[in-house]
């Protein structure tokens, strides 16, 4: 596997990869956002993946903590 992730200010990240000898993995690409308010840190990330016979695939998380 191969993958990168650029930080901008430590809130906004862009994310890519691939995924070598699989036979239904390949290209991936997303990002993320970090936030904070008032001591609650909020994380929304997002995620493309080609599965190949699954076609394209959405992955999104939204994560608290307090």
């Amino acid at each position: 596997n191969m993958g990168a992730e650029y930080s901008l200010g430590k809130m906004l990240y862009l994310r890519g990869g691939y995924r070598f000898n699989y036979d239904e993995e390949g290209f991936t690409f997303g990002g993320g956002l970090n936030y904070n308010l008032s001591g609650v840190a909020a994380k929304i990330n997002y995620a493309y993946v080609d599965f190949g016979r699954l076609q394209k695939v959405n992955m999104f998380s939204v994560g608290f903590s307090f």
